[in-house]
């Protein structure tokens, strides 16, 4: 709906998982993922997912 952070989104999945030592597959599908929530609503902030 809004591409507005998606870099950003994606940027912080790989963060996310780099800094918890998980396989690049499993990070990137993370990233992926992150990245497509926070697209998924208007606005910059409104998508971002909790981890929990």
């Amino acid at each position: 709906m809004d591409p507005v952070g998606a870099g950003d989104g994606f940027n912080a999945g790989i963060l996310y998982g780099l800094l918890h030592g998980w396989e690049l597959a499993r990070t990137l599908h993370f990233a992926n993922t992150f990245c497509s929530m926070v697209v998924g609503l208007i606005g910059d902030n409104e998508g971002v997912p909790y981890y929990e």
